[in-house]
């Protein structure tokens, strides 16, 4: 389950905010997510 789920699953996230002062310049943002996932039958 666990390498099906690493290598076949998608996730799509959209961040918004708003920047106190507003730059022309290409911001990079990196993110960690750790998720636990409980499957029953």
């Amino acid at each position: 389950m666990k390498y099906y789920i690493k290598e076949k699953v998608n996730f799509t996230y959209a961040f918004t905010g708003v920047l106190p002062n507003p730059t022309t310049d290409t911001l990079e943002i990196k993110i960690k997510a750790n998720y636990q996932i409980k499957v029953g039958i």
